[in-house]
């Protein structure tokens, strides 16, 4: 089971915005391309849990971070996409 813990120490470690999505499905489509190369990424943004999507758009959108030792990786990886 993932823990509070688990996520805290994880995003602790995501240090890098590699790339700013309009909306989250986009996002989890990239996310799931960057974790089959185990590349470990967070997707980020401010929707109230998918509740409240509209507060996106005042927010930036939605995030992809990784670790800064990753990002020129997954760049790549999402570049040749």
């Amino acid at each position: 089971m993932f823990t509070y813990a688990d996520f805290f120490n994880n995003i602790m470690h995501m240090e890098v915005r590699i790339k700013n999505y309009g909306n989250r499905i986009d996002a989890e489509v990239d996310k799931a391309l960057l974790e089959s190369h185990e590349i470990k990424c967070f997707i980020m943004s401010d929707d109230a849990g998918g509740m409240r999507p509209d507060l996106m758009m005042s927010s930036g959108g939605v995030w992809i971070l990784v670790d800064k030792n990753d990002a020129e990786a997954a760049l790549k990886l999402l570049e040749k996409k």
